[in-house]
């Protein structure tokens, strides 16, 4: 081969080398800045679980700091702050365990204060009593869900309802006493519906009406449909006379 065909060669050589370099340059950056992006992207990765973790102790603190604070709050001055309408003390109650028993013991009182005049029936009444709250605690805690998602379990609801009870006192005061105090219990549950279920004053209105007319309107079915059935029992004997 001649020497010019052996340069020829050379230089094509030469300039094969010199275009490989820079794709081996640019795979090789390609590698790193994927390496790159991975490592970033495990480190937000980490940061946002640790952030989620700082939070959810964070939230478990201040749940422990409301269950502290609960507890230590006593059945009169509970029971002065349901009265007064005190912003909070729904939550305070329905957060505390211990506030069951106190719960117990206002609706008692206040219902015994109320039957003083036909004292007898606080046998019959205060069981009653109870039974009906239990039920409406649960109708409170499932219609609530229509209008929130963040809804309170039942032993929160009905731990809150035994202390709305504790206007049911008045009931000693004759005549006027029963009604005062009735009105004075429907105030205090609305409140407390708002209050437990973080919605609006209407919207707590509302889930009362229906908890409170669904068994009216129950009751005058049923009431209705017995009615009817008597009356087509008996009409054919109406009708021969």
């Amino acid at each position: 081969m001649s020497s010019d065909g052996l340069e020829g060669f050379e230089v094509n050589e030469d300039h094969e080398g010199r275009d490989d370099a820079p794709q081996a340059a640019e795979t090789g950056s390609t590698a790193n800045t994927d390496d790159a992006l991975t490592d970033s992207e495990r480190e937000r990765i980490r940061a946002e679980e640790i952030r989620s973790e700082e939070e959810r102790k964070y939230r478990e603190e201040v749940r422990q700091e409301v269950r502290r604070e609960a507890s230590s709050g006593s059945t009169w001055a509970r029971v002065l702050a349901m009265l007064k309408l005190e912003p909070g003390i729904s939550e305070e109650i329905a957060a505390d365990p211990n506030g069951t028993r106190q719960g117990l013991i206002v609706f008692v009182v206040g219902n015994a204060a109320a039957s003083i005049w036909l004292l007898p029936i606080i046998l019959i009444t205060v069981p009653i009593g109870l039974l009906v709250t239990a039920i409406y605690a649960g109708l409170l805690c499932l219609l609530s869900r229509l209008f929130s998602n963040d809804v309170p379990p039942y032993p929160n609801w009905f731990r809150t309802l035994l202390f709305t009870s504790a206007p049911s006192a008045l009931g000693i005061i004759p005549f006027i006493g029963g009604v005062v105090g009735g009105i004075y219990v429907l105030v205090l549950q609305v409140v407390a519906i708002r209050d437990l279920a973080r919605i609006t004053t209407g919207a707590a209105v509302v889930v009362w009406l229906v908890v409170v007319l669904l068994p009216l309107m129950l009751v005058v079915a049923a009431a209705m449909a017995l009615g009817a059935a008597a009356i087509l029992e008996f009409l054919p004997q109406i009708l021969n006379r």
